[in-house]
């Protein structure tokens, strides 16, 4: 009995699309971006002068 080649319709009905789509070197470079979108959105809410007196308590 031949074995059917795998079909891209077989790829989606497989039990972890998301999994397997998660683990696409695209969505992991996609994901890092996103993250540090965030980080910098959020570290400009905090006011600068708080930046400089935690940089301050750091190096000291």
């Amino acid at each position: 009995m031949q074995k059917k080649a795998r079909t891209s319709q077989d790829h989606f009905l497989s039990p972890l699309p998301l999994a397997r789509l998660f683990m696409m070197p695209e969505f992991y470079l996609l994901g890092i971006l996103l993250g540090l979108g965030i980080a910098v959105g959020f570290a400009m809410t905090v006011p600068f002068r708080t930046w400089s007196d935690l940089l301050t308590l750091l190096w000291n």
